[in-house]
C-alpha cells in the first residue's frame, strides 16, 4: 500500500486530446507470507528401511520504504465528461527493513522466533551431492552462518495502462 502526493504537468493538443507528464511519490507499506516445506524419504538399498522426515518453515513479516511514480498520459477526450487514455508508467516501490514472526517445524518440534528478515544460503549435504538452498529466515542460528543479505520486496518495474475516465 502507498499514499502519493505529486505533480502532474500537462498540455492540451487541440479540443480533443490532452498530453500529460507526471511525478508522484510516498511512503510504501508492504506485508508478506512466505512458507515452504522439504519433505526427504531415504531408503537403505533392498533392506526394506526408510527414513522420512519433513521440515516446514513460516515466516510472516512487514515492512516500510519509498514508492514513486513517473510517467506520460495521453488522453482522448470523445466527450465532456468521458476520457480514454493511455499511459506509459515506471514505478520504483521497494519495501525494505523486513521483520516479523517466524517458526519453523523439524521433526514435529515447533520452534517460534522474531526478528529481522534476511536472504540466507543454507547448505544441504547428502552422501551424493552438496547443494545451497536459498531462503528467507530470521532464525537467530541460521543467520548467523548463513546470511547472505537484508531482504527487500521489490515491485519495481514499467507498466502500460489504458482506461477510461469519467468527470463528475
Amino acid at each position: 500500500m502507498s499514499f502519493y502526493a505529486g505533480v502532474h504537468i500537462g498540455h492540451d493538443l487541440g479540443r480533443r486530446f490532452r498530453l500529460e507528464g507526471f511525478l508522484v511519490a510516498g511512503p510504501a507499506f508492504g506485508e508478506f507470507i512466505y512458507s515452504y516445506i522439504l519433505k526427504n524419504n531415504q531408503y537403505y538399498g533392498d533392506s526394506g528401511l526408510e527414513f522420512s522426515s519433513e521440515i516446514s518453515q513460516e515466516l510472516t513479516g512487514k515492512g516500510k520504504g519509498f514508492a514513486m511514480d513517473g510517467g506520460v498520459q495521453l488522453f482522448f477526450n470523445p466527450t465532456r465528461y468521458f476520457r480514454v487514455f493511455l499511459a506509459g508508467v515506471y514505478s520504483h516501490q521497494q519495501v525494505k527493513s523486513l521483520s516479523g514472526l517466524g517458526w519453523q517445524n523439524i521433526f514435529a518440534y515447533p520452534e517460534p522466533w522474531e526478528g529481522d528478515i534476511y536472504l540466507i544460503k543454507e547448505p544441504q549435504s547428502t552422501p551424493w551431492c552438496y547443494e545451497e538452498i536459498t531462503c528467507l529466515s530470521n532464525n537467530e542460528f541460521l543467520l548467523e552462518y548463513y546470511k547472505e543479505r537484508s531482504m527487500k520486496l521489490n515491485l519495481s518495474g514499467f507498466s502500460i495502462h489504458i482506461g477510461i475516465a469519467f468527470r463528475l
